[in-house]
């Protein structure tokens, strides 16, 4: 089999395909000492494997933060494509920024906020159901995260919108939605970050090539 080397341009769905349905990939694991390899069979997938394509980029990305400490990644098919060094680099960030925004997805503010209410019961139905629970807040933009930038970066203008008009409707919400603001401002941050990396990264790649 032939096997090219692959950089970052790919990474964060620049420039890729989207795709809506996703699905699962099989691989193995090649351990040599303390280096792990992630190969993922793509020989009967029904088109070429590449990360400029944000389904096989999620796909990759979900496998990833299952398997940790994966030190080069194989996309086996009739040409092998292999990511390493500074390519690995933005997968880790970019699986780490996901875990991110998964981990904020599981914070409950219904008895941290709501125990000192009176008719408690009746408030945390309430909390429960309301769009900004960090549930239904987070897992939107995990969902469109996973779909590539442009709907990740969409979705969470649209979330700060809608925040900023109901802001002091409910005097009871004041403390949740503000945590929930503090919760966004640091993934905008670590976004950046990642962006910026990515961005650096396929720039010395570019200048490597010429």
């Amino acid at each position: 089999m032939a096997k090219r080397k692959k950089g970052v341009k790919g990474l964060m769905g620049l420039g890729g395909e989207e795709e809506e349905d996703l699905f699962g990939c099989d691989y193995h694991i090649d351990q040599s000492g303390s280096k792990k390899r992630l190969v993922l069979e793509c020989t009967d997938c029904n088109k070429a494997p590449s990360l400029n394509d944000q389904e096989c980029l999620t796909s990759v990305l979900e496998i990833m933060a299952d398997e940790m400490g994966v030190d080069t990644l194989v996309l086996s098919h009739y040409e092998d494509t292999e990511y390493f060094g500074p390519s690995m680099d933005v997968l880790r960030n970019l699986v780490d920024f996901m875990d991110s925004i998964e981990d904020f997805t599981m914070r409950d503010p219904v008895e941290r906020y709501f125990d000192y209410l009176s008719d408690k019961d009746k408030k945390k139905l309430k909390c429960h159901g309301c769009t900004f629970n960090p549930s239904n807040v987070f897992s939107r933009l995990y969902n469109k995260f996973s779909q590539g930038i442009e709907k990740y970066e969409m979705e969470f203008n649209r979330i700060i919108r809608e925040i900023d008009r109901s802001q002091n409707t409910h005097s009871e919400c004041e403390e949740c939605t503000y945590s929930t603001l503090e919760d966004l401002d640091y993934l905008k941050k670590e976004y950046e970050k990642l962006y910026k990396m990515t961005m650096r990264e396929i720039g010395e790649e570019a200048a490597t090539e010429r």
